[in-house]
């Protein structure tokens, strides 16, 4: 890269951030060093272009764990019964929010009937939806509605407190393909974890999620969670 693609005035270079780094940017008879250069960011009077940042116009790029979560019925159960079907599923979500800040989990949005959450682990995001389908498993009947749960990893963009892209849309696909107070987790997220938590011990069955291109292998738990082991 020569320093006449990108001409800076005096003024420009002291209030540049090249500048922070002082002379050592410059290589001989003072031309920009290019793998230097490019470390930095370009600058101009009226515009900062920092070309190391992840954000593109549609957000911050991030690979992250995603959780799906979804409660079984609770529409035409709030159709029978609105106070009491709304104060279960309240709580189930006050429940899944708890376990899920326990892991490290951040919960981005309240779809009506459940939560999208992230993680920045693996691990914890199936080690949470373990233990959410055994707490509520674990229940009387009555006591709150049963729930899917898909979990995903995957290139995600985040913007403005919400996430967006290929990877949640397999996460929220993975829970149609769930039985009630069932997991559905993707082969890819399953290779990371099976070694290091509990799903690798327990009883799945492969399937390919279609509506996705290629199709991706995913593993689904057989019943309830006692039926898993």
């Amino acid at each position: 890269v020569s320093q006449s693609r990108y001409p800076l005035r005096d003024s420009d270079e002291l209030n540049s951030p090249f500048a922070e780094v002082g002379e050592g940017w410059r290589g001989v008879g003072g031309t920009p060093d290019p793998g230097v250069e490019m470390r930095f960011s370009l600058w101009s009077k009226t515009n900062k272009l920092d070309i190391l940042s992840h954000m593109d116009s549609k957000g911050e790029r991030e690979l992250l764990a995603i959780v799906f979560t979804d409660a079984v019925g609770s529409s035409s159960q709030t159709a029978l019964d609105e106070d009491k079907s709304l104060s279960m599923l309240m709580a189930d979500l006050d429940s899944i929010r708890n376990e899920a800040a326990a892991r490290g989990g951040s919960v981005l949005k309240n779809t009506g009937d459940g939560l999208l959450i992230s993680f920045k682990s693996a691990v914890d995001a199936i080690e949470c939806a373990l233990s959410i389908q055994k707490a509520f498993q674990g229940r009387q009947k009555g006591q709150g509605f049963q729930h899917k749960i898909g979990v995903h990893i995957g290139d995600v963009i985040k913007k403005d407190g919400d996430i967006y892209g290929a990877g949640v849309n397999t996460a929220s696909r993975l829970v149609d393909q769930c039985a009630p107070g069932g997991i559905c987790l993707s082969s890819t997220l399953y290779e990371l974890t099976k070694q290091k938590s509990e799903i690798g011990q327990l009883k799945l069955k492969d399937f390919l999620l279609q509506n996705t291109e290629p199709p991706i292998l995913a593993y689904r738990s057989i019943g309830e969670y006692r039926d898993w082991e």
